[in-house]
């Protein structure tokens, strides 16, 4: 498994292909960027290399690329103050009544957010109508250090966070997640 990012100016839909064209390279050693399809929810991947999976974030200026063997769903979000109501939405009730103590409330919300989102993007069941019941489904217990336990199992968690984003990926099975690799800066 493999795990990059970027972080510049621009656009990050440019970014992220480019990104995608480097981490396919270093990864598995393919010059060209392979023919990308689309599956029915959205989930891209490689028709020529079905054994070759990827999924790509962007959010502001920072871009997300993770790649391995099996299906993975990254994502990543840059960090902006945010309403109340997002917590609601995407938080069971256990979610909602650890983030009522949290002394960092954007910081749960966006780490939770990122968390669901990367397993629905690693399932390909992308967050369907109604997408609350797609994010309260998954269910996360956030412990220091970013370790991550969740009733999804099968599925390998990490969060990761930096100054001014949050990102988090899904892996298939049980796997050792590595560090993200930053590069194009």
């Amino acid at each position: 498994m493999w795990l990059f990012g970027a972080a510049g100016s621009g656009n990050s839909r440019e970014t992220a292909r480019r990104l995608l064209r480097y981490a396919v390279e270093e990864a598995w050693d393919i010059r060209e960027l392979p023919r990308i399809a689309v599956e029915q929810r959205g989930k891209p991947w490689f028709p020529d290399h079905p054994d070759c999976h990827f999924n790509l974030s962007h959010s502001g200026s920072y871009v997300f690329c993770g790649l391995a063997d099996v299906p993975i769903g990254v994502d990543i979000e840059e960090t902006v103050p945010r309403k109340d109501a997002l917590a609601h939405y995407i938080m069971d009730l256990a979610e909602l009544a650890a983030y009522c103590e949290h002394p960092d409330q954007d910081e749960m919300v966006y780490t939770l957010w990122t968390l669901k989102e990367s397993y629905v993007k690693c399932t390909g069941e992308g967050i369907s109508y109604p997408p609350q019941a797609a994010m309260k489904a998954s269910v996360f217990d956030i412990g220091s250090g970013q370790a991550v336990k969740s009733n999804r199992e099968g599925f390998s968690f990490k969060s990761f966070s930096g100054k001014g984003w949050r990102a988090a990926v899904c892996i298939q099975g049980e796997k050792e997640i590595p560090h993200i690799q930053w590069v194009l800066s």
